[in-house]
């Protein structure tokens, strides 16, 4: 469930320049299965865990509340 709930989290993550806050991804994520109706402190661990992997290019600003996007400007630029 844990996985599954990530996985979708980064589908609902925009590309940057485009970004949403914490609270609109757990609404969206409510939304879409009973199963993803998780706290949005929950949201913002699985945001931390996907923002660690350097093959996902999940980052935030600085903004309050923090607007989170996958910043796809980074993928060509990082070497693997």
């Amino acid at each position: 469930m844990q996985f599954d709930r990530r996985i979708q989290l980064y589908t609902l993550l925009p590309a940057r320049p485009y970004k949403v806050t914490v609270r609109q991804l757990w609404e969206r994520l409510r939304g879409l299965d009973a199963e993803f109706n998780v706290n949005i402190r929950t949201v913002e661990r699985d945001l931390s865990y996907l923002a660690s992997s350097r093959f996902l290019n999940v980052a935030s600003d600085d903004a309050k509340p923090a607007g989170w996007y996958r910043d796809t400007s980074l993928l060509a630029s990082d070497p693997i």
